[in-house]
């Protein structure tokens, strides 16, 4: 599968700019070929707190939803994006979803609010870890924090051999991010897909750093300022490693449990 990681230079909270620079984005990724394209978190809006304001409450026909089936249809090329969605009288949720021309492949909320930055005031958590189907892989998907909580890629990785991660992750912590990135690959046996955004949002700086690491935790894409990186990747892969190096099977999950209690 040859997959496009957007480096997307988000306009702070304005989804009419956006939707132009994903349409742009959409539309060269599919003149490469490509079969998927990600895009970062809060795809539309930047890592805004006022959920309240931007969230959408119809998920399925909603405005961020509609356009971006549209957009996969148009270009005939799946999406994952991020947006905001609000359910009545509740916090709203940073949400990831990924569609196929009209249909929803996989819908995840955030399982953990940056509390650091006062995430957790203002969204709800996620309680499932999602899956989707697609192009005879299965891609398991977090958002941005998720990525230091190496117990839930260990969950995913039970079903899939790609993850992806969309993020606004910033600047000043950008080497962790790809530190995190390889071990999260090499410690699952999986191809992990980092998506950043980049540029300056709300007076927080993000640099270039797409990218996607092997199941032995090497880099597949190189650094570069381009807003599209593309890599092919092949699921079978990480099957075949796990077969002839079955780390996973001494893994000793009734021990972890009691110590998690």
């Amino acid at each position: 599968m040859k997959a496009a990681l957007t480096q997307m230079n988000i306009v702070w909270e304005d989804k009419d700019a956006n939707k132009g620079i994903c349409e742009r984005l959409a539309r060269n990724a599919a003149a490469e070929n490509a079969k998927l394209i990600i895009f970062p978190e809060m795809t539309l809006t930047g890592f805004t707190m006022r959920g309240e304001k931007f969230g959408e409450d119809d998920l399925e026909n909603g405005e961020t939803v509609s356009f971006f089936k549209q957009l996969s249809k148009k270009y005939d090329i799946a999406i994952l994006f991020g947006m905001i969605y609000r359910e009545k009288n509740k916090k709203p949720y940073n949400k990831a979803i990924m569609i196929q021309g009209d249909t929803i492949l996989s819908d995840y909320s955030k399982l953990h609010p940056f509390s650091y930055s006062r995430e957790d005031e203002y969204y709800g958590k996620g309680d499932n870890i999602v899956s989707a189907a697609f192009n005879n892989i299965r891609l398991g998907i977090f958002i941005c924090y998720d990525l230091r909580f190496p117990e839930i890629f260990q969950i995913s990785s039970k079903k899939n051999n790609v993850i992806a991660v969309i993020a606004n992750w910033p600047m000043d912590r950008v080497r962790q991010w790809n530190v995190l990135l390889k071990a999260r690959a090499i410690e699952n046996q999986s191809f992990i897909i980092g998506v950043n955004r980049v540029g300056n949002g709300n007076g927080i700086d993000y640099v270039p750093c797409s990218a996607v690491y092997s199941p032995y935790g090497d880099r597949l894409t190189k650094e570069t300022d381009d807003e599209l990186v593309f890599a092919d990747i092949n699921a079978d892969e990480a099957k075949r490693y796990r077969e002839v190096f079955p780390v996973k099977r001494d893994r000793r999950e009734k021990l972890y449990k009691k110590y998690y209690g």
